[in-house]
């Protein structure tokens, strides 16, 4: 569906759309896309920002939320359930 460097800029985007990384802020905080499927990427962000201060993401749920979504909109990804802890998955292993 899209190339990882597609799926890194998404990633960029959407940081700091939630205000976690804006751009040209290279002491800010670090973070990482991980692809392990065509359709979708988890980020993972670390609070503490590189030049030692730590990130207070206050309300940032629903921060990353609205920039998600907006990031969604923008390159036309479908749009899916951002409810905490309600995902297709299944709740434990299968066979």
């Amino acid at each position: 569906m899209f190339s990882d460097q597609a799926w890194g800029h998404m990633a960029r985007e959407m940081l700091a759309g939630a205000g976690l990384a804006p751009h040209g802020d290279t002491e800010g905080i670090r973070w990482v896309v991980v692809r392990h499927n065509d359709d979708h990427v988890h980020i993972v962000a670390a609070l503490v920002r590189e030049d030692g201060r730590i990130e207070w993401a206050r309300n940032d749920y629903r921060r990353c939320v609205a920039a998600t979504f907006d990031v969604a909109r923008r390159f036309g990804l479908p749009m899916t359930s951002m409810r905490p802890f309600r995902t297709a998955a299944a709740v434990g292993p299968t066979a």
